[in-house]
């Protein structure tokens, strides 16, 4: 400590040396914001194939020149939660339900603006699912009508389990919104495509790609994978899956 103390002391006769360690000090002490272009995001284009387009998941990837790694068949429901939710201004409350070998739980938060700064932060954030729920902050970027880009932000967390026995907590009052979808996902490296069937005849094609939300990536993705899509005849449509697999029509 006298060690410091006599450092402080002598610098003290310098003030170009004293400013330069006090903010070195305060950059120690205060981590700086996150970059800019730093947050995970999901750029994604969606159109009903009943008003052009590639009409099927298999479809988009033969237009693209590619090949499924993987292939994945769920059955999804969505829920109202009509108790224990958290209120947060400008967001809704999304319960989802998706089975294929095992069952998926998902509670996620979703509005139109970044999160509150006074919102608990990610790592502190009690989900209703239990501690042991896997928790993302996501920034869904969607490509709509005209070239436009909308972009929604969510806070979600996850549990798997056995089909027969897990079930959201009855803190939730969960409530079946009624309908359920069936959705085929095909996997192409880091691209996947999304077919999902919502009712009767109904149908929505999305394709989505991981990466972070800066302007780089989303130029890549419009140039890509936006551009060739609409040249194909799909309409980039503004409605959510969770939208779309609400109501099944």
């Amino acid at each position: 400590m006298r060690i410091v103390k006599r450092y402080l002391r002598s610098i003290g006769r310098h003030p170009i040396a004293l400013c330069a360690c006090l903010i070195v000090a305060v950059s120690f002490h205060f981590p700086s914001a996150r970059a800019a272009g730093d947050l995970g995001a999901e750029f994604a284009v969606r159109w009903d194939p009943k008003q052009g387009g590639p009409a099927s998941a298999h479809a988009v990837l033969s237009m693209l020149g590619l090949k499924a790694t993987d292939t994945d068949v769920y059955e999804v429901r969505y829920f109202t939660a009509t108790q224990g939710t958290e209120t947060l201004p400008g967001f809704d409350v999304i319960l989802r339900e998706r089975v294929k070998k095992k069952k998926e739980l998902t509670y996620k938060l979703r509005g139109e603006k970044p999160l509150p700064a006074s919102a608990p932060s990610i790592g502190k954030w009690e989900c209703a699912l239990g501690a042991a729920a896997k928790k993302k902050d996501e920034i869904d970027v969607s490509f709509i009508a005209d070239g436009q880009v909308k972009k929604v932000y969510s806070r979600s967390c996850e549990v798997d389990g056995d089909a027969a026995t897990l079930a959201f907590p009855a803190s939730l009052g969960a409530k079946p919104k009624g309908c359920k979808s069936s959705m085929t996902r095909l996997k192409a490296g880091d691209l996947k495509i999304e077919e999902w069937r919502l009712g009767p005849g109904a149908m929505l094609i999305e394709v989505s790609r991981n990466g972070k939300d800066n302007a780089a990536e989303t130029e890549a993705f419009r140039k890509q994978i936006v551009a060739a899509v609409s040249k194909a005849g799909a309409a980039p449509v503004d409605r959510s899956k969770s939208e779309a697999g609400s109501d099944c029509k």
